[in-house]
């Protein structure tokens, strides 16, 4: 079942594209009524109308709000077709092993059989969702080529954001605990005194309602996440000890603390990927920029605004 929702949801993604596949310039198209052209790329008339019926489907652009939206997503669509042509110019190219393992990826467990009779369903043929899934390719291995030249932060670098942003990092009181619940104040006191008397749950009349699942570190509970009723009581506890009978909006409680977290900070390596990532996501995009400006000014650009102004977004 999730193997299909999987290919279901990708190919409904992929659906969006087939409007323009068949006439986009990576896939030959024709030079009729060029109004773009970027590099040795061009796109005339229909393609661009295609492409930015797409990427406002794409990005849920509402159909009265595209007009405004029409300039954005032209500068978006010049700057994915540079990159293209980046790749053509630089001989980076898709080989056709790499899309056969990106179709296995996505397909799983599918058959060819079903694959094909399932992208027929969305009147899709097979060789357009390859040239779908060969842009795709494309353009993620020109981004990841491109990353590499950014060098990675040092430690001191590092260090110096984690101490610059170490409220990110704070953590609050937190306890583990368990607990039963019952119906009226009497019971909740003889279930109590049995526990007192007895050992937690030892009893099996009683049931015993956990909020700790012993095959993981779930069941932290952060100050400020329950109830006030529950919580006056739950944070005074100390490890091991019975509560007295707590009343709750939702009965009558018993609580036993069976582990305590004192509000902190989390330490530098414990945060490191996190903070890695940050900096190399804010380093690419301030390269990726500059980078493309390079592009512009190397590759020409040209857009016939005359042929431009006469086509009509829908």
């Amino acid at each position: 079942m999730i193997r299909g929702i999987k290919i279901l949801t990708i190919l409904s993604f992929a659906f969006i594209w087939i409007l323009f596949l068949n006439s986009c310039p990576f896939f030959e198209s024709d030079n009729r009524d060029v109004v773009i052209t970027i590099g040795s790329l061009k796109l005339n008339v229909n393609d661009l109308k295609n492409e930015i019926h797409a990427k406002s489907i794409e990005l849920g652009i509402a159909s009265d709000k595209l007009k405004d939206a029409i300039d954005f997503l032209i500068q978006d669509i010049i700057n994915e077709y540079l990159i293209i042509e980046y790749a053509r110019q630089n001989n980076i190219q898709i080989t056709e092993d790499e899309i056969n393992n990106e179709i296995n990826r996505i397909a799983g467990d599918y058959s060819k059989k079903m694959l094909k009779e399932e992208l027929l369903s969305r009147l899709m043929e097979m060789n357009t969702w390859k040239g779908l899934i060969k842009k795709r390719l494309l353009i993620e291995k020109v981004l990841k080529r491109i990353s590499e030249r950014i060098p990675p932060p040092s430690h001191k670098e590092l260090e110096k954001y984690y101490y610059a942003n170490i409220e990110r990092f704070r953590l609050p009181e937190m306890v583990r605990f368990r607990q039963v619940l019952a119906r009226t104040k009497k019971e909740a006191e003889s279930i109590r005194q049995d526990f007192i008397s007895h050992g937690w749950g030892k009893n099996p009349e009683y049931t015993v309602i956990t909020t700790v699942n012993l095959d993981d570190k779930t069941g932290w509970v952060e100050k400020g996440m329950l109830d006030e009723s529950m919580e006056r009581v739950l944070f005074k506890l100390s490890v091991g000890e019975i509560s007295p009978v707590v009343k709750t909006p939702y009965g009558y409680h018993i609580f036993q603390v069976l582990e305590k977290k004192s509000p902190g900070y989390e330490s530098f390596n414990q945060v490191l990927p996190i903070i890695e990532n940050e900096i190399n996501r804010k380093r690419f995009e301030q390269y990726y920029r500059n980078w493309l400006k390079e592009l512009r000014r190397k590759i020409p650009v040209t857009i016939n605004e005359d042929l431009l102004k006469k086509v009509e977004f829908e």
